[in-house]
């Protein structure tokens, strides 16, 4: 079995966009200490495994490194792992995931692939930029693991988030305020507050389309089979547009990462003794206090 991959073949569609102006590798380099140089190292643009975990997942919940480190081939034969995890939804972006040591590989329990002893690399040094710097690449090839010598020129600094990325536990229902792809994440991994809260809690609630400024303003009743705000937006998380008919429409034809502009708010919390009559009643309260249905995404 070859240690070195052969060169990555080209995906059919070769078509490239203009790079950020800022390299990335003397962004890097330079946040090192002295005595803690980057050596010969190795590329790996994570993306999601054949079981359909995805590697931003891992990052979130901070077992990324314990993901990274099974691997299906010898492919960390350098000192040094730079990982890069593909964002959800954009095929050019890539979270910087760290930097890392990679040795020692052997066989797992199931005969198959390989399990690698890893550890982070000048962590706290890179800390300015870990979980923080979107990298910008264009990946023309299939391969996930590359020669760092060859591909870490063209990597650019695309982005620098104010914080790292991260998930909180619930915030409470007054200080909720929730981008489209973390609403994705918190569904995928049923996070045990998110899911506790939501669950049992109906009401009213708010989605802006961040791109336009227009609002949706919808009901939770506690239709679906979980119930409450938890049921309603897992709807949204799997289809964008909850099959609501403005939202359905604002994104047929677009790319696969509109509904990425969303972010969600709750309005009203029912008590507990709320009837749907008076949910319905509060929901064409906030839509009239709005103008959504003049201005905004809702028809009716």
């Amino acid at each position: 079995m070859p240690t070195e991959p052969s060169p990555p073949a080209p995906l059919p569609d070769a078509s490239r966009a203009a790079a950020p102006p800022i390299e990335f590798l003397p962004l890097l380099r330079s946040l090192l200490p002295a005595g803690s140089p980057l050596g010969a190292f190795k590329i790996h643009f994570a993306t999601p495994g054949a079981d359909g975990s995805h590697p931003f997942d891992h990052f979130l919940r901070g077992n990324f490194e314990a993901w990274q480190a099974g691997q299906s081939r010898k492919n960390f034969n350098k000192p040094h792992v730079l990982a890069l995890i593909q964002l959800p939804g954009h095929t050019r972006r890539w979270l910087f995931a760290g930097l890392f040591t990679a040795s020692n590989p052997t066989r797992p329990a199931s005969g198959a692939g390989w399990i690698y002893d890893t550890a982070p690399y000048a962590e706290t040094a890179l800390s300015p930029l870990l979980g923080r710097a979107i990298v910008w690449f264009d990946r023309q090839f299939r391969v996930s693991v590359v020669r760092g010598s060859e591909y870490g020129p063209q990597l650019r600094l695309h982005a620098l988030r104010d914080r790292r990325v991260t998930v909180s536990e619930f915030p409470g229902f007054r200080s909720l305020h929730l981008p489209f792809q973390t609403l994705q994440l918190i569904v995928r991994q049923r996070l045990p507050s998110w899911h506790g809260a939501l669950k049992n809690s109906r009401g009213v609630y708010l989605i802006v389309d961040e791109a336009t400024g227009r609002q949706y303003v919808g009901a939770a009743y506690g239709e679906s089979s979980n119930g409450g705000f938890w049921g309603r937006w897992s709807t949204y998380a799997s289809t964008g547009h909850g099959h609501n008919k403005l939202l359905r429409a604002l994104l047929k034809d677009q790319p696969p990462d509109r509904a990425h502009h969303f972010t969600f708010t709750i309005l009203d919390v029912s008590p507990p003794d709320g009837t749907e009559a008076d949910i319905k009643s509060r929901e064409a309260f906030w839509k009239r206090v709005l103008g959504s249905r003049t201005h905004g995404l809702n028809g009716n």
